[in-house]
C-alpha cells in the first residue's frame, strides 16, 4: 500500500494544484501502478484457491464476485492506458485503430469517432465474460498479452471459485 500510495502522488499533485507534472512521469507511474494492482489482483485469486476449503460458500462466492468486478475495472484501465500510447497520444493521433481494432474503425468508415473509457469497460467486460474479445479485436503482442492474462485470471475466478462455492452452498 505505501508503494501505491506513492505512485499515486503525481496524480494527487496534478489534480489538487495547478501544476502541470511531465506526462511521461503520470504515464511511467500509472502503469507501475496498474502492473502492482494487476499483481495484488492475482495474488488475491491464488490465495482463494489456496482456501477454497476452509472458506464458506457465502464468503466464496461474494470474493469470487469482487474479484471478477476488479479484474473488469484493472484490465479497462490496462487497456485504457495501453491503447494508442495512452489517453493523450490516442487523442492526439486522431481516429485510428492502434492496439484494438473496435467496430467503428471498420474498414470504409469514415468516422470521427474515438474510444472512451467506457469502451474500455465494455471491452474488459466482455473478455472476462466470453473469455474473448466479442466486438473489439486486438491487434498488438501487449493487447493480446493483456487480454490472454485477464481472461486466465477470470476462468480462475468462474472455475475454481464460483464454482467451489456453489457446490458448497447446495
Amino acid at each position: 500500500l505505501v508503494v501505491e500510495a506513492a505512485l499515486t502522488l503525481p496524480f494527487l499533485v496534478t489534480l489538487t494544484t495547478q501544476r502541470k507534472l511531465p506526462q511521461g512521469l503520470l504515464r511511467t507511474s500509472a502503469l507501475i501502478l496498474l502492473g502492482i494492482i494487476t499483481l495484488a489482483l492475482a495474488i488475491g485469486i491464488g490465495g482463494l484457491i489456496v482456501n477454497l476449503q476452509k472458506e464458506k460458500g457465502n464468503f466464496l462466492l461474494r470474493s469470487a464476485g469482487i474479484l471478477w468486478f476488479l479484474n473488469i475495472l484493472v484490465f479497462a484501465l490496462w487497456y485504457f492506458e495501453i491503447d494508442g500510447g495512452g489517453p493523450l497520444k490516442r487523442h492526439l493521433a486522431g481516429p485510428q485503430a492502434t492496439d484494438f481494432l473496435f467496430p467503428q474503425y471498420a474498414p470504409g468508415s469514415n468516422s470521427s469517432w474515438m474510444p472512451h473509457f467506457l469502451d474500455y469497460v465494455f471491452l474488459a467486460f466482455t473478455s472476462a465474460t466470453a473469455l474473448s474479445p466479442a466486438d473489439t479485436q486486438p491487434l498488438t503482442k501487449k493487447a493480446k498479452t493483456l487480454m490472454m492474462i485477464q481472461s486466465v485470471l477470470s476462468l480462475a475466478i468462474i472455475i475454481f471459485l464460483a464454482a467451489r462455492a456453489v457446490n458448497i452452498l447446495q
